[in-house]
């Protein structure tokens, strides 16, 4: 690579780290910008920056906000304009369909377009595993002049895809029969998995949560992951995945967008999923390491046909996160 700046793009704060990590552990000179540091470290992060990009390639990683940052403050794109127009030699945005489908509670996502603008001698890069054909015109006319569309198959023969009968909890919340219908249902999930890692997707943060608790109880270590957790504690469960001490992650899709857990053995989907880009985006954390793996639809269908009904009649999504 030639010296200079490559701006990284990621939706995710938990993903800004661990891409900032992978990359310094390979060698490549790495700034995750946008953290919370005193101004003193800011300051020392900004000259080291311009210091090594000046004869060597450095890599920034930034959420959205790095444009604008929060509540109308300056990000650290518009505090270095300068530094970044003399240096900045590549603009990467990772999971590029999020920025459509997230810019209604992020308004930083609908920024990032800017950039453009901005650097248009930047040569841009945009990366997602799923993008809807709406999405691809509306990508070329925001970002790529002279554009190259690279497409790749989402097949992975080692991913066994299965569907599968389960019966969704009923009850009241906290009564007898909401704890002995949950109980069942994590029965089925450990039983599906059969004691290998996995990721088990919910719709809803609280059906994460139910599952969570009701799996402990059952002795298997697992852990909630949705979007209703703090950073420092997503930081401290992504941790123990990666020290092997969680078997079944109850999540959102508040976990995933690029995070790189090479040998989750099951991805399962409780319920069926609200789109088929959710589907492959969910699938395509299992199996990473090449090793056979399985990727599991449970599929109540009276029930989950009538929530699809409530999600396209434009229902409110309020609690999903």
């Amino acid at each position: 690579m030639e010296p200079g700046i490559t701006l990284l793009v990621v939706p995710t704060i938990a993903l800004r780290k661990h891409q900032s990590d992978f990359l310094l552990s390979h060698g490549i000179d790495s700034f995750a910008v946008g953290e919370k540091i005193t101004l003193v470290e800011y300051d020392q992060q900004v000259t080291a920056i311009s210091d090594l990009s000046e004869n060597k390639p450095v890599i920034l990683v930034g959420t959205p906000e790095i444009s604008m940052g929060r509540e109308g403050s300056l990000g650290f794109v518009l505090r270095h304009r300068s530094l970044l127009d003399r240096r900045l030699k590549f603009v990467v945005v990772d999971e590029r369909h999020l920025l459509y489908e997230w810019c209604g509670f992020r308004s930083s996502f609908s920024e990032v377009k800017s950039f453009r603008n901005f650097f248009p001698r930047a040569t841009f890069l945009l990366l997602t595993a799923t993008l809807l054909p709406k999405d691809e015109k509306l990508i070329i006319e925001e970002f790529l002049h002279n554009h190259c569309v690279v497409w790749m198959t989402v097949d992975r023969p080692n991913v066994r895809l299965d569907i599968s009968h389960y019966n969704p909890p009923s009850g009241l919340e906290g009564s007898v029969d909401w704890v002995e219908s949950w109980s069942e249902a994590a029965k089925r999930i450990i039983g599906t998995v059969n004691g290998q890692p996995a990721i088990v997707y919910f719709s809803y943060a609280w059906e994460a949560n139910a599952a969570y608790s009701a799996i402990s109880s059952l002795g298997v270590k697992d852990a909630g992951f949705t979007g209703e957790y703090s950073s420092l504690d997503k930081n401290h469960i992504l941790a123990a995945i990666r020290n092997g001490e969680i078997e079944i992650l109850c999540a959102t899709t508040a976990y995933g967008c690029g995070l790189n857990l090479p040998d989750v053995r099951y991805v399962v989907c409780f319920g069926l999923p609200k789109n088929m880009s959710s589907w492959m985006q969910e699938q395509g954390r299992a199996g990473r390491d090449g090793q056979p793996s399985g990727a599991v639809i449970l599929l109540n269908e009276k029930y989950d046909i009538n929530r699809c009904v409530f999600w396209l009649d434009g229902s409110s999504d309020g609690d999903k996160k």
